[in-house]
């Protein structure tokens, strides 16, 4: 049999040239050459493309999707098949109307969903990964998402088969950016899935992982990043995840994790992006009750910084200039709380915190050499004149008053 030549036709989105030979296959396109022995084609087929026809060959390793192959072709490409490689190629017609219910085949390096026609089939090669959420199986291809819903044991199945996915942790609270969110941990990265947004992290862009919280109470993890995820027109600089005590499994498939976790959502958590980050989650040595502007929260105190939750302000204190008090020398009975103003690159004003936490603020920032002043209020008020008002308002003045204080 005579060789048969395929020209502009078109293989991994690129015009490329196919020569069908009696001991082998050979392809070649702009940017490479190969070939396939006659042993290692395992099947072909022809079905209809969205232009002209695919011819599909599939090999032991890989498979070759052929398009743009002329329709005055498919008689000697059939005829080529059979006689040097003894291999009958049908012409498959696809299915285009009862699309919604399908059974599911895997064979070949091929995933093929058809009920009485072929609905499509997927080279493995072409799936980017594969996960379960709840009831749903979804596929990557590419910039495509197919969903799939299924109630068989097709998906632990094809995970083995066609996944690189290491283990999913479902029903987590984001609040920031806020979210119920399944988290899927790959090779890499991982992909957080939200109602609204997704967002794909890879572990390198992670600098910084804090637990903080106090125990039988609600339970933060802060992820600090790199680079700002964007979500819309916002940027975030921290992934804040409310964690909590009921009870999870998850199974997972690397090296770096045990392969079944059981344990309260909180720890499981933290102890599996410990693994995958290859970092320790930092705790707080002590946490004040406060508010910011409109936000209540938790002002957490930690070896190299200050972090406000759950809408996150991040202070490391070598980056503290002055600490700054006010309502201190209130009697007990007219305040049972204070306000502290916190400056380093912009000033932050944390208010309405107990006053017997007053001591341990005080030596935390004493302990890393922070400068701190407080506001005086005289009983009688006879009201600042307009230098002395300039001069509130300056941190410069307010400095200087501190260091003759010293």
């Amino acid at each position: 049999m005579s060789d048969l030549t395929l020209e502009q036709v078109v293989l991994n989105n690129q015009i490329a040239t196919v020569k069908m030979a009696n001991d082998g296959i050979a392809f070649k396109t702009a940017g490479a050459a190969f070939s396939i022995k006659k042993d290692e084609i395992k099947n072909m087929e022809i079905f209809r493309g969205i232009q002209k026809y695919c011819f599909r060959i599939v090999g032991e390793k890989d498979v070759y999707d052929i398009l743009n192959v002329d329709e005055s072709h498919l008689r000697d490409i059939k005829q080529n098949a059979s006689q040097s490689y003894g291999i009958s190629i049908p012409t498959i017609e696809l299915e285009n109307l009862a699309t919604t219910d399908c059974n599911m085949i895997y064979n070949s390096n091929l995933l093929t969903f058809s009920n009485e026609s072929v609905i499509c089939s997927i080279p493995k090669g072409k799936i980017d990964k594969i996960v379960e959420i709840d009831n749903e199986l979804q596929f990557h291809i590419g910039e495509t998402e197919v969903v799939l819903s299924t109630k068989s044991k097709a998906i632990d199945f094809l995970k083995n088969k066609v996944s690189e996915e290491i283990c999913v942790i479902s029903n987590l609270n984001c609040v920031n950016p806020r979210s119920r969110s399944a988290i899927i941990f790959f090779e890499k990265y991982f992909e957080s899935r939200g109602s609204s947004y997704d967002h794909i992290v890879f572990y390198k862009n992670v600098k910084e992982l804090l637990f903080l919280g106090k125990e039988n109470a609600e339970q933060y993890m802060v992820l600090r990043l790199e680079t700002p995820l964007l979500q819309g027109q916002t940027k975030y600089e921290s992934m804040v995840f409310a964690l909590e005590k009921k009870e999870v499994e998850v199974t997972t498939k690397d090296s770096r994790l045990r392969s079944y976790y059981n344990g309260t959502q909180d720890e499981v958590v933290v102890e599996i992006f410990e693994a995958m980050l290859g970092i320790k989650a930092q705790t707080s040595e002590f946490q004040v009750k406060c508010t910011n502007k409109i936000n209540d929260g938790h002002l957490f105190f930690m070896q190299n910084g200050i972090q406000f939750l759950p809408k996150p302000i991040s202070i490391g204190a070598a980056d503290v200039i002055l600490v700054e008090f006010s309502r201190l020398n209130v009697s007990a009975m007219q305040a049972k709380t204070f306000d502290m103003v916190v400056h380093a690159e912009r000033a932050n004003s944390f208010n309405s915190i107990s006053k017997d936490m007053f001591s341990l603020i005080e030596d935390y920032f004493k302990g890393h050499g922070v400068k701190m002043v407080s506001e005086v209020i005289e009983d009688e008020y006879s009201g600042p004149s307009n230098e002395e008002s300039e001069s509130e308002s300056d941190i410069s003045s307010i400095i200087a008053r501190s260091d003759e204080l010293d």
